[in-house]
């Protein structure tokens, strides 16, 4: 499986993508990926989800879950404070079209690069209690930091989205 990547090495900058037309080619492949999966009763873990970033070829490995985040923020603010939440799996799925049309985590922004520490009580407050999204045009507590290394390429990226 040369040339795919999965999506914590794309989310790590392991890979670029050849262009944003690729980014927006897989962000559709995934999508669509995940729907025809949920229609036949299957469970899609984006983990399990390859990426070609050159080519914008999209595969599903079938193995049981594998989490290879050290602490997995890609999962609803309910679930992270221990609540059920019966719409988990759609959350995680638009956390992960965002940050690939993006190039960061739809949550971190000013309050999570301004923490001198992240431990598990904080993650919880960024991620869970007091989540805020960093484009949210209401709440601007938690906009992109600007002295954030790829702060830049969020923003162009951000721009090229279209308002709705």
């Amino acid at each position: 499986m040369n040339n795919f990547y999965t999506m914590d090495k794309v989310f790590e900058g392991k890979t670029t993508f050849s262009s944003y037309k690729i980014v927006v080619d897989v962000c559709l492949k995934v999508v669509s990926i995940f729907f025809k999966r949920l229609k036949e009763s299957k469970k899609t873990y984006l983990e399990n989800v390859l990426i070609n970033p050159k080519t914008s070829e999209v595969k599903v490995v079938e193995v049981d879950k594998i989490n290879f985040y050290k602490n997995n923020v890609y999962v609803s603010p309910l679930m992270i404070m221990g609540k059920e939440d019966k719409k988990q799996e759609e959350f995680i799925l638009f956390e992960y079209v965002f940050s690939l049309l993006v190039n960061n985590h739809p949550f971190e922004g000013h309050k999570y690069y301004d923490s001198p520490v992240l431990h598990l009580e904080k993650l919880k407050e960024l991620y869970g209690e007091s989540a805020t999204f960093i484009f949210d045009p209401k709440d601007e507590s938690n906009y992109i930091s600007s002295y954030f290394p790829k702060t830049k390429l969020v923003l162009d990226r951000w721009a090229k989205l279209p308002i709705y």
